[in-house]
């Protein structure tokens, strides 16, 4: 469970640098 919650976190932050690159 914890597992899932980092690489759901890390996904979450990937997102968010790409949509900051894209901006």
């Amino acid at each position: 469970m914890h597992g899932n919650k980092t690489i759901a976190n890390c996904h979450r932050f990937i997102l968010y640098e790409v949509q900051l690159y894209f901006q």
